[in-house]
């Protein structure tokens, strides 16, 4: 079995990135708080690295990862992204990610498409065993996402990444198949 493109839950449509995603990512992704805990989001944000960030999204959807746009209903356009990247070529394990535009912290989205994410990942990889997922300590409300979502915390690893001029703790958390099939 393979992960479908599109997972549709009650607010969000998830979706593949495509080229005209750019304009709308470049626009979220230069909010002064959005990659404050993403080392991977260069901060300012340009239009090269929008169009550097769709070209590797479409590239990398393959047998090693699955990224999929954030849309909230009635509209088409991304205001993040969602990511699967698999730790071993039979898919029985694969770290989560996700990244959403401030204007829509605290509203639940996050939460509802990572659950879909999970649900999405154990029903059509029946190999798949573990979901993990890891966040700068100081992003409480990536934390307190994967706990909503029935993960559980396994490690912090204090000081562990070197991170805009200074060492940060990372956390990490942890979804067993078992524990999800209890839920």
């Amino acid at each position: 079995m393979t992960l479908p493109s599109t997972i549709e839950t009650e607010r969000l449509i998830l979706r593949p990135f495509t080229i005209k995603d750019a304009p709308h990512i470049i626009n979220y992704a230069s909010g002064q708080n959005f990659g404050r805990y993403l080392a991977s989001v260069p901060h300012p944000y340009t239009q090269k690295d929008g169009e550097e960030f769709i070209a590797r999204r479409i590239l990398e959807d393959s047998d090693k990862s699955k990224t999929w746009a954030i849309t909230v209903r009635p509209h088409d356009h991304p205001v993040g992204g969602f990511s699967l990247r698999f730790k071993n070529t039979d898919k029985s394990m694969a770290e989560m990610g996700w990244s959403i535009a401030e204007e829509h912290w605290g509203k639940g989205l996050t939460t509802e498409g990572a659950q879909a994410i999970i649900n999405t990942a154990f029903t059509h990889l029946p190999q798949m065993h573990k979901l993990t997922a890891g966040a700068d300590l100081r992003n409480i409300g990536s934390w307190r996402i994967m706990e909503k979502i029935g993960m559980q915390r396994e490690a912090l690893f204090r000081q562990h990444i070197y991170f805009r001029d200074e060492w940060v703790d990372d956390v990490w958390y942890g979804i067993l198949r078992s524990d999800w099939e209890n839920s």
